[in-house]
């Protein structure tokens, strides 16, 4: 991260994380507190493993017991300004590794991160629109209805003919990916200008598909660690370049530190919730 930081250069720029900043490498201690040192600047959306480490560090239990995961024995994280509560769609998915580094931020780290994380955000940018999220939302998301924060941290399939339906993984054959819905010849005038950005499906790689930019490139798994930069320029214009760096050994490095830290000691739990 801060190597791609370096190569872009920093100076009158918003820094937008696209989510799974934690966990994804052996430094979430350091990268919460970049983030969190740099508030002002940098600025963080809560993706699948995010949520994982914060409802994993209320729920301590579930990872000692999994015959405790009963949802009426379990915290919800609450996102205030939707009013929503939230549960992990799939407990399966919450591994050892979400409590060793909830305990490893601790209660202080994870409540700044939920009062200054998001699950989306929005800029505009006069040329053009752009929303910014973990996983993806649909056209007429935050116009029309606003997108439950599963989909919005979660969702690579939707069913194409109910787009109330969405998963993270394809069902059936009636679901297809989410970002084929954005095709320009099938958007109203009124999106023309709308574009997406997202993380969350580095088995696609980077996926510039007109309206919807695709950017997780798998850096935990030696890939690369991408950003788009956005700027104005004197005429108005926006202009975007995308950075890459090579993130080679980061996996391997994320597994033995994990592995070490699991002999860490338990953390305190406390009710926090969280801004949408």
């Amino acid at each position: 991260m801060m190597q791609l930081f370096a190569k872009t250069g920093l100076d009158n720029t918003t820094v937008v994380l696209l989510g799974d900043f934690l966990v994804k490498g052996p430094e979430s201690v350091r990268v919460a507190d970049y983030i969190l040192e740099h508030k002002d600047q940098v600025k963080c959306l809560l993706g699948n493993h995010d949520l994982a480490v914060m409802f994993a560090f209320l729920n301590p239990s579930v990872g000692k017991f999994p015959w405790y995961g009963k949802r009426h024995h379990m915290k919800p994280l609450e996102f205030t300004l939707s009013n929503e509560v939230f549960y992990p769609r799939d407990m399966s998915k919450l591994k050892r590794m979400h409590w060793q580094v909830a305990r490893e931020l601790g209660p202080e780290r994870i409540n700044s991160l939920a009062q200054h994380c998001s699950a989306a955000m929005h800029f505009d940018l006069g040329t053009k629109k752009l929303y910014a999220v973990h996983a993806g939302i649909l056209p007429g998301d935050f116009e029309e209805k606003m997108p439950s924060v599963q989909t919005l941290s979660e969702m690579r399939y939707v069913d194409r003919g109910n787009w109330d339906k969405n998963s993270k993984d394809k069902v059936n054959k009636h679901y297809m990916r989410w970002y084929k819905l954005w095709k320009g010849s099938k958007l109203p005038e009124k999106l023309s200008t709308t574009y997406v950005l997202y993380g969350h499906d580095a088995a696609k790689g980077l996926n510039m598909r007109g309206h919807t930019l695709g950017l997780d490139t798998g850096c935990v798994k030696g890939g690369e660690l991408s950003g788009l930069e956005f700027k104005r320029k004197d005429g108005g214009d926006v202009i975007t370049q995308l950075h890459q760096v090579r993130c080679n050994g980061a996996r391997r490095m994320a597994l033995k530190a994990i592995e070490q830290a699991r002999r860490g000691g338990q953390g305190r739990i406390r009710q926090m919730s969280l801004h949408l």
